[in-house]
């Protein structure tokens, strides 16, 4: 197992922010590699909703289903995706003044067989572009603009 967070402050409200990122939809906007998000259950974000994502994911191209494990609308959000490399990822926000939201991301890494003896590498390389998807994100948010 392992666990890596990263953190930014983007200013924007915190409604703004939380609302942005727990749509499945504006993924490919601010994760690099993603390029197509599907949402398999219909309706709003809730407990249990399922969305797969497809694009270069820690180094390969793939398709990954992720569950909704919980969604505080505003604050929290916990996604779950089982294979090929089970992680769990939870969405943070806390307000940082009216017009400011802190996101915290924290991905925990469950490889399950051979991809233990990776798993080191791959949370560095996780951690990197969590980094990185974070400073688009705030690119996207407060200037509205594609983040290249």
């Amino acid at each position: 197992m392992f666990e890596v967070k990263a953190e930014t402050v983007v200013r924007r409200p915190r409604a703004e922010v939380a609302a942005f990122c727990a749509d499945p939809e504006n993924d490919p906007r601010w994760r690099n590699g993603l390029a197509t998000v599907r949402n398999i259950s219909p309706g709003r974000m809730a407990a249990g909703s399922l969305f797969e994502v497809g694009g270069r994911i820690l180094g390969r191209t793939r398709a990954c289903t992720y569950q909704v494990i919980a969604h505080d609308p505003g604050r929290r959000l916990v996604v779950r995706t089982g294979t090929p490399f089970p992680l769990e990822t939870t969405y943070l926000w806390e307000g940082e003044g009216p017009e400011a939201t802190r996101l915290v991301l924290r991905t925990t890494g469950h490889p399950r067989g051979l991809a233990r003896l990776t798993a080191a590498a791959k949370g560095r390389a996780l951690r990197r572009e969590m980094v990185k998807d974070l400073r688009r994100l705030a690119i996207v948010l407060e200037f509205g603009g594609a983040a290249g």
